[in-house]
């Protein structure tokens, strides 16, 4: 049986890391369950986009190409999540759970009739099978096979909290990504500066043993 307070202050640990790193007050993403319906949702929103883009911007090794990175669309041909596939940054259940997100999010921002939407409402106007297969797509990230409980209908009753629980599973495992990466770009990083040095103490010694002759001197001169 699961320790819901163990779980919590899991859950709490992980949304620390990643506030500090999206430089967010302090449990702006551990008490999002407890906004609004609609706010919840946008929060979500840029909450999801942000870490993507963070990820993708640990794994991409050109500086350069950080402002281009940041002006993408989420998700399209053309964008962060397409991005994040091709450079085999994020699981096919991660990108899944993105596009669940984002689907909840346009719902919110692209009619001012949703300011006074639920997020209960929004569900049961998906036709049910639509309803099972985004509970399975958003789950994905926490559990390998989360058909058991979209089966027995347990999920919509507590649609925000479990929609947060998957936040939390997902952005645990994409900073775990992140944190190798940088920890492997920080390994390459050393090697070259390494290397470097070891080139330049080899060219010191090698002019120590072997200093220039006085022919070499006289055709520099001539």
């Amino acid at each position: 049986m699961v320790d819901a307070e163990a779980l919590f202050e899991q859950t709490r640990d992980i949304c620390t890391r990643v506030e500090a790193d999206l430089g967010v007050e302090r449990d702006f993403i551990f008490d999002l369950h407890k906004e609004p319906d609609w706010t919840f949702l946008v929060k979500l929103g840029a909450i999801v986009e942000a870490a993507v883009n963070q990820l993708i911007l640990a794994g991409v090794e050109d500086q350069r190409l950080h402002e281009t990175i940041g002006r993408l669309r989420l998700r399209g041909p053309d964008s962060k999540l397409a991005l994040a596939k091709d450079l085999d940054l994020l699981t096919t259940p991660q990108r899944r759970f993105v596009e669940c997100v984002a689907q909840l999010r346009n719902s919110a921002v692209h009619d001012l009739r949703s300011f006074s939407l639920t997020l209960s409402g929004l569900l049961a106007a998906m036709p049910e099978q639509e309803e099972k297969q985004f509970w399975r797509d958003l789950l994905g990230v926490v559990v390998q096979e989360p058909g058991a409980a979209v089966r027995a209908g347990r999920v919509s009753d507590l649609a925000k909290f479990m929609i947060w629980l998957a936040l939390s599973s997902f952005l645990d495992r994409l900073y775990w990504r992140k944190a190798v990466l940088t920890a492997e770009k920080e390994q390459e990083e050393f090697r070259r500066a390494h290397d470097a040095e070891m080139a330049t103490r080899l060219d010191s010694i090698l002019d120590l043993l072997m200093p220039p002759t006085d022919d070499s001197v006289d055709g520099e001169h001539s």
